[in-house]
Order: structure tokens, then C-alpha cells, then sequence
């Protein structure tokens, strides 16, 4: 079954926020304290890695929409509260939905020249992009999984396959 890249970016955001769904649901269960506990090495704490997650989306938009680079990234550690990062996290999710709902098939070859943050410039295709910003959202989310565990929690079921399922039953 062959379908146009489009398509395929669009269910994988359509996916990708579903997971972070899961994983909000998740995130109301707990205390603002165990939100912002720091877990150890590598794991850091459930807010600062959400926070970092949900600020780069934002950034990639800032680069993307706005034809603007941001020579930083916020303080991933300025949220205390699950209720002020939720906040956070609904705004940048509603620009992200808006862009990709509005996307074309030829927006993909547009090529996106931005800066890093360290300053350095890249000119990348627009497709490479928007996959970059679902694997990375991944990726993170397994680390946010690990998280929870280290809480005690268990951390939701959110592979792709499961969400395929769902929307087929629906």
C-alpha cells in the first residue's frame, strides 16, 4: 500500500499526540513534588524532560512558521507545577496542530534554513524536519516511561501499533 508522505507525517503527529495524551494522563496522577523530583542520572525529572520535549517542539515551529531562530533554549527547569506545565504544553500543542493540519504535499520539499542554537546555519528539507520532531519526541517519551518507573508508576502503553488499533476501532 503506497500513500504519500503526507499522509504518513500527519498520522504519525496525529500518533504522536495521542502519546503525549497518555502519558498527561499520567502526569495528573502525581504530585507536583514527584513531577519535579530529580530521579538520578540520565533521568533528570519527569518536568525538566517534558519541559525540554515540548520547548523544542516550539523552537522547530519559531524556525519553521516564523523564519526565526531562537539563540536559546528556555530554562527547562521553570515549571513546579504539573497545572503550569500543562499550560505550556496545550499552547505549543495547539500551534503544532494548527501547522500540520495546514500543511500540502509540496510544503515537504521546502527547504527550512535555520540556526542551532550554538549559532551554527542548516538548510534541511522540511520533510527531514517534522520527522525529526516525532523521533525526538519519542525518544523521549521512553526515557519519560523510565521516569515513571523510578516513581513507582507505571508508565502507559503507547507504541504505535496500539495506536493504529484504536483508531481502527473507533
Amino acid at each position: 500500500m503506497h500513500r504519500p508522505l503526507l499522509d504518513t507525517l500527519k498520522d504519525l503527529f496525529a500518533y504522536d499526540a495521542w502519546a503525549r495524551g497518555q502519558f498527561v494522563a499520567r502526569l495528573r496522577e502525581l504530585s507536583d513534588e514527584e513531577f519535579t523530583r530529580h530521579l538520578g542520572p540520565g533521568l533528570d525529572s519527569l518536568a525538566r524532560k517534558w519541559t525540554h520535549v515540548t520547548d523544542a517542539d516550539a523552537v522547530w515551529l519559531t524556525r519553521i512558521v516564523d523564519g526565526q531562530s531562537p539563540a536559546a533554549m528556555p530554562d527547562n527547569g521553570r515549571f513546579q507545577t504539573v497545572a503550569e506545565f500543562s499550560q505550556h504544553l496545550l499552547q505549543v500543542g495547539h500551534r503544532k496542530a494548527a501547522f500540520v493540519a495546514s500543511l500540502k504535499e509540496a510544503d515537504l520539499e521546502r527547504v527550512v534554513t535555520y540556526r542551532n542554537v550554538a549559532g551554527k546555519e542548516f538548510s534541511q528539507p522540511l520533510a527531514e524536519l517534522l520527522l525529526h520532531l516525532i523521533t525526538h519526541g519519542q525518544y523521549h517519551r521512553g526515557q519519560m516511561a523510565s521516569c515513571l518507573r523510578a516513581l513507582g508508576k507505571q508508565p502507559p502503553e503507547t507504541d504505535l501499533v496500539i495506536w493504529y488499533r484504536a483508531i481502527r476501532t473507533r
